[in-house]
Formats: structure tokens, sequence, C-alpha cells
């Protein structure tokens, strides 16, 4: 509760930052706000006994990197998606469904790369498919720069497919490298978190570049003429410039990121990830029970002989 009331806060200090400025009070105590929910949610995993989110977590590279590039990740698959569908529609005056239809390419390199990515990940390591495809996908993404208003779709496939491509090999990395991280009773929880990183991002994104969109066009209304239409298909797509700009510059820092920092580590049963893992030992040692005592052929029940009889003696 306290980590979504944060995430709502901050949404709505960005939304209210673009209107009004972020020396308005309004969104100044919105961020506060945000601050305070987000700090006492940090207290209390840190004291809880059964944490949603065990913050010892962190302390591993592999998955606090790991949830770094998923929340990229997620950050650009959401507004990409987002804009483009805006782009197709408003610019270039075509249909939902034959927008949604324009996006093929991306889904097709997703679903198709997401084996190969598994089989690079256990060949090599995680670094290797995930920094390799947010290259892939910030070249794509980067390339969209040059879009016009009266660009042709057919030019468009390849960097769309490259973005597909990209993001299929690091959809499925990124959530081994999750789960691999921690110790195995704690895999559900590593992906569950490896799910919302993604999430949080994806809200994030299309809350920032948003407010950069709304900044970059201005409030200043166009009459609805051929002119002033053309006059804000070129204003869109040019704040859309900048949108794939951030996009397609954060993949390739994510990338280096990767390559740098993204190793593969097994998580020891006594890891900042599992604390509780040598109490949880010296308890099952505490309550097992001892063997029981072999007895000789013949000799009465109750009696012990002191010491086990072989299969040979029975």
């Amino acid at each position: 509760m306290l980590a979504a009331l944060a995430l709502a806060l901050l949404v709505l200090a960005i939304s209210e930052a673009d209107d009004r400025g972020w020396t308005s009070a309004t969104a100044a105590s919105l961020v506060v706000g945000a601050a305070c929910c987000a700090a006492l949610f940090l207290v209390r995993e840190s004291r809880c006994a059964e944490p949603m989110l065990p913050l010892g977590f962190f302390r591993v590279p592999l998955f606090s990197f790991g949830a770094l590039a998923t929340l990229a990740v997620g950050w650009v698959l959401t507004s990409h998606s987002f804009f483009l569908s805006q782009f197709f529609q408003d610019v270039q005056g075509v249909g939902p469904l034959t927008s949604g239809l324009r996006t093929l390419p991306t889904t097709v390199g997703i679903f198709a790369l997401a084996p190969v990515a598994g089989r690079l990940a256990a060949r090599f390591d995680y670094r290797t498919p995930v920094a390799s495809g947010a290259v892939l996908a910030g070249t794509g993404v980067l390339s969209l720069t040059l879009v016009e208003p009266g660009t042709r779709y057919l030019a468009l496939v390849v960097p769309l497919g490259l973005v597909g491509t990209g993001f299929g090999l690091m959809l499925s990395p990124l959530v081994g490298a999750a789960v691999s991280s921690v110790p195995a009773p704690d895999a559900g929880v590593a992906g569950a978190a490896n799910n919302v990183a993604r999430q949080v991002g994806g809200t994030l994104g299309i809350a920032v570049l948003s407010a950069l969109v709304a900044a970059r066009l201005g409030s200043d209304p166009r009459p609805a003429t051929p002119s002033g239409v053309a006059a804000a298909a070129d204003a869109f797509t040019s704040a859309l410039h900048l949108v794939f700009l951030v996009n397609g510059l954060l993949l390739l820092a994510t990338a280096a990121i990767v390559a740098l920092c993204l190793r593969r580590t097994v998580p020891r049963d006594d890891s900042p990830a599992a604390p509780a893992a040598p109490a949880a030992r010296a308890a099952r040692a505490a309550v097992a029970p001892e063997p029981p005592l072999q007895h000789r052929e013949g000799t009465p029940p109750g009696r012990p002989t002191g010491r086990a009889t072989t299969p040979r003696e029975r």
C-alpha cells in the first residue's frame, strides 16, 4: 500500500509540475508525500519479520543491476508503444487496428528471440543477451528519430524489428537473473519484484515523457485549417524525436551498465539475500529426530545391542 501510494503521488507530482511548475505548492507537496511514503515503506520492510520485498536482495549485484535494467526496459517498451501508436493515428491518420498491426515487427521480434535469449544466457551468461539486446533496441529506437509525418511504413519495418529483437533478447534473461540471484525459496519473490520493476518503469516512462512532450508542444492552440493541422503534426513529430532520443540513449546506457555490472553470482545460504538461512538450519537440526538403534536378531525388543547390524547379520 505504501509503495503504491508513493508511486501514485510521484506520478501526480510529475503531471502537476508540467502544468504549474516544480515550485508550485501542489507539486512540492506531492513530492514530499511520495518521499514520506517511500521512506515508511523502506522502514517497514527493514523491520518486518516477513517483508514483502527483502531489502537484502539489493545487496546482490545480479539482482540490483538486473532490476535497474528491467526498470529501463519497462520505461522504454511501454512509452515506445504509447507514443508510436499516437504517431500512427494522430499524425499519419490510420485507425486503431491498423496502428496495432503496424507494431507487429516489434511483437514478432520479441516472441522469436525469447527462446534464443534463454539459450544464450545458459551457454554464456546473462550479460551477453541483455547487453546485446539493449544495443539492438537502442539502435532501433534512435533510428526512429529520423521519422517524419510523411514517412512510409516500409521504412519503419527494420527499426521496429530491431526494437523487438532487442527486447526479445533482454526480457527472459532479466527474469532468470532475478530468480537465480537469490536462494531457491525466495525465487518467487524475486520474480515478482522483477515484474513490478518493469511495471514501475512503464508508469514512470509515460509520465515523464508525456510531460516532456507537453512542454515541447506548448499550450498555444493551432487553427483547424490544413496548414494548422500540418503544423501540429510537425510539432508532435518533433516532440517524438525527443522521446526516441531519450529512450535510445537510456537503452545504450543500460547496455554499458549491464556489460560492466551484471555478473552471474551463486547465492550462499548466508548471503544478504537470505539472512535467515543459518537460523533455519539450526532450527531443523534441533528438531531432527535421532536415528533409531538397530537390534540383533533374537534380541528382545527394547534391549539395544549398542551397534547397528549389517544386512548379512539380519
